[in-house]
């Protein structure tokens, strides 16, 4: 099998038994059943998912690169990586749980992904795509420095992954990390299963917004409770709270770099009703005032406000 696997295995299984819609199988696809079943009975299925979830692609590198410029910490790392290799999967889903340093995650993949297949290559398949997810998600938190290399020689077939987290200090928020938390969302957004992540929805429905409203607004919008909503965030390892702060600090940026709206107005369309509390808050996400960073903008090069 090439290096590019699990698409051979998936590109096999959709072809063999079209996912919802077992009717559509044609004797071709119960060919490619048994083509599918000796692919997975001739093989160490341990050793060959690792191999293939520990080879990432241009595009995944790429992706960790963008986490270490937008994360402020190893945990939200953590949930950058966790919540891309879920979406860049079909058929999989990935709840995260986490304290100050340990980080625990549980696989599932759906059933509807092998219900049509014989009970010994279902498991057989289970067990492969599991073997993968699990090395994928090693290999990348390895890359970014949060666990130790020899993890990968772990028994991966398992549903519950259990890490330790290094300890560390928050990392200052910046207009570079700003903007790559943003570049991390249109990631997510681009990837296949981008719909199921909740995180992905509130953000594209803040961005379509007028200012940034609260919680119950959009748990109203998508047509779920405020409790649910912020559980399935939580298990996205994020809150609505970073995600209205993004928006805001996003907002507040462009008006102050592209515009030339008085700094009162634009606090007030960002929904403070205090110019000191916006003052607070580009502090907080900048470094500086929203006046200092106008005139830093507006007169230096960028790079001076990388801090």
């Amino acid at each position: 099998m090439p290096s590019r696997a699990p698409w051979e295995v998936l590109r096999l299984l959709n072809r063999a038994h079209p996912i919802g819609n077992p009717a559509l199988a044609t004797p071709v696809s119960t060919l490619l059943s048994g083509s599918l079943q000796q692919l997975l009975e001739h093989v160490d299925i341990a050793a060959m998912s690792t191999q293939h979830g520990d080879q990432l692609e241009p595009a995944d590198q790429e992706m960790l690169f963008q986490i270490l410029q937008a994360s402020i910490d190893g945990l939200e790392m953590a949930s950058w990586w966790m919540r891309y290799t879920r979406l860049s999967i079909p058929w999989l889903d990935i709840k995260m749980a986490a304290t100050a340093s340990t980080l625990n995650l549980t696989i599932s993949i759906a059933p509807e992904l092998s219900d049509e297949l014989p009970a010994r290559v279902k498991n057989d398949l289970h067990q492969y795509m599991l073997g993968y997810i699990n090395a994928r998600l090693l290999r990348g938190m390895i890359n970014l420095g949060l666990v130790d290399s020899q993890l990968t020689s772990l028994n991966t077939l398992r549903q519950t992954l259990t890490l330790t987290l290094p300890s560390s200090d928050q990392r200052p928020s910046t207009i570079p990390s700003i903007k790559a938390r943003r570049q991390c969302l249109q990631r997510l957004s681009n990837q296949p299963a981008s719909n199921d992540d909740t995180g992905v929805q509130v953000w594209q429905w803040l961005q379509r917004e007028s200012g940034a409203p609260g919680i119950e607004a959009c748990a109203k919008a998508l047509q779920i409770s405020s409790r649910t909503l912020n559980r399935k965030l939580a298990n996205l390892g994020t809150r609505y709270q970073s995600l209205q702060e993004l928006h805001r600090s996003s907002l507040a940026l462009q008006g102050i770099e592209q515009t030339d709206l008085p700094l009162r107005l634009l606090a007030q369309q960002l929904g403070y009703d205090n110019p000191a509390n916006f003052g607070r808050a580009c502090r907080r996400w900048f470094g500086q005032s929203p006046r200092a960073l106008r005139q830093a903008l507006q007169s230096g090069p960028k790079h001076e406000l990388h801090r």
